[in-house]
């Protein structure tokens, strides 16, 4: 089963979420503290996981690679314009490859 961990700081990708769990994934969701109550499709989703902040690159990638202890990631996908530019970390291109897989997965069916 493949395992997706979708990250987003909106309420948004609310199909992207449904669609990957019709297609037999198992779906992790990282958001804020903030959209805890938000109406997520939670019937679509496995495991929802809140962040206080989605903008400290840091605490991201030591919240997400706490996650990865627990669960093998298969893709990473940010569902909204998250902030992967910054050039100051090492993990950039993690996002940018995140950023790919997200554009193959909405284009083909998940294996």
């Amino acid at each position: 089963m493949t395992t997706i961990l979708a990250i987003t700081s909106y309420l948004k990708g609310e199909e992207f979420l449904r669609e990957a769990k019709r297609q037999g994934a198992h779906v992790i969701l990282v958001t804020k503290e903030k959209l805890a109550d938000a109406a997520w499709p939670r019937d679509h989703i496995d495991q929802i996981f809140l962040m206080p902040d989605l903008e400290k690159l840091p605490d991201v990638l030591y919240g997400v690679s706490y996650l990865m202890r627990q669960n093998k990631i298969d893709r990473i996908v940010p569902l909204d314009e998250y902030e992967c530019r910054d050039g100051r970390y090492p993990a950039v291109s993690i996002c940018v490859w995140a950023g790919k897989a997200s554009r193959r997965l909405k284009s083909s069916a998940i294996s």
